[in-house]
C-alpha cells in the first residue's frame, strides 16, 4: 500500500468513497449483532477496520486500513441480515483491485473484482475490468481465508464478468452499485464533493443516468440499502 493519501485526484477520490462508505455502516452494529454468532461474520466483523483507521485513510490513504477488511452496511433479505466485507489492494499498475464477500446466517459468497492483470496495453483474456466468483479471500501474499462452506460448484476463473470501467474509481463504483443500487452516495449521506465527483465519473457508466443530482447532506448521514 502507498504510504501517504494519494495527490493523483482519482486515487484521492477512491480513498475518500472507500472512507465514506465504511464510516456509513458504523452506527449499525445492533443491527448485526444478532448474526454475530456465525463465526465467519464475527471473526471478518472484529478483524475489519475500525472508524479510527476509517478517519486516517484521509492523512494515509489506504495503507492505513494495514491489509484490514472493511464492513460495509448490511441489509434484510430472505429472512437474513447481509453484511458485506470489502478488501482492496493496490496493484503493481496504480490500480486497486478488490474483494466482496456477502455473508449472512451459515450462508456466504464472494467475488473478485479486478483492473486488467496485465495492466496497459495488456492483451491476456483478463485485461479488462472484470469480476470473479472466489472461495476464500487473499488476505496478503500467500495467505487467504477460505469461505468456510463447500462451495464445489464454483469455477472461480469462470464466469469472467466484463465490468463497465475505465479506472479503479468506477471499479469501486460499479462494486458499490452491485450492491446498493446507483442512489447509494445519496442513500449512505456520502460528502455533497463525493456525490458530485461520482455522478461526474459515472456519466459514461451505464448506471450514470439513474442518478439524481447531488444532495446536500451529512456526511454522516443515514441510507437504506436495497
Amino acid at each position: 500500500m502507498a504510504s501517504s493519501k494519494s495527490t493523483n485526484p482519482k486515487t484521492a477520490l477512491l480513498e475518500s468513497v472507500v472512507r465514506a462508505i465504511g464510516i456509513a455502516a458504523a452506527d449499525e452494529p445492533k443491527q448485526i449483532a444478532g448474526f454475530l454468532d456465525d463465526q465467519f461474520v464475527s471473526t471478518r466483523a472484529q478483524a475489519a477496520a475500525g472508524e479510527r483507521e476509517l478517519q486516517e485513510i484521509a492523512n494515509k490513504g489506504l495503507a492505513a486500513l494495514n491489509g484490514k477488511c472493511i464492513r460495509l452496511r448490511s441489509w434484510p433479505k430472505h429472512s437474513t441480515r447481509w453484511v458485506p466485507f470489502l478488501w482492496l489492494a493496490e496493484t503493481p499498475f496504480d490500480e486497486v483491485a478488490m474483494q466482496v464477500v456477502v455473508a449472512g446466517k451459515d450462508r456466504r459468497f464472494g467475488f473478485r473484482w479486478e483492473p486488467p492483470e496485465g495492466g496497459p496495453g495488456g492483451v491476456g483474456k483478463h485485461d479488462y475490468y472484470h469480476a470473479q466468483p472466489i472461495i476464500s479471500v487473499r488476505i496478503s501474499p500467500g495467505a487467504s481465508v477460505p469461505l468456510d462452506l463447500s462451495h464445489d460448484h464454483i469455477v472461480e476463473d469462470c464466469p469472467t464478468l466484463p465490468i463497465d470501467a475505465r479506472d479503479s474509481v468506477h471499479l469501486l463504483d460499479a462494486l458499490l452499485v452491485s450492491l446498493y443500487g446507483p442512489m447509494y452516495p445519496v442513500e449512505f449521506g456520502l460528502a455533497r464533493d463525493i456525490q458530485k465527483s461520482l455522478q461526474k465519473e459515472s456519466k459514461d457508466r451505464g448506471w450514470g443516468r439513474l442518478r439524481a443530482p447531488a444532495t446536500p447532506v451529512s456526511s454522516h448521514g443515514k441510507g437504506r440499502a436495497r
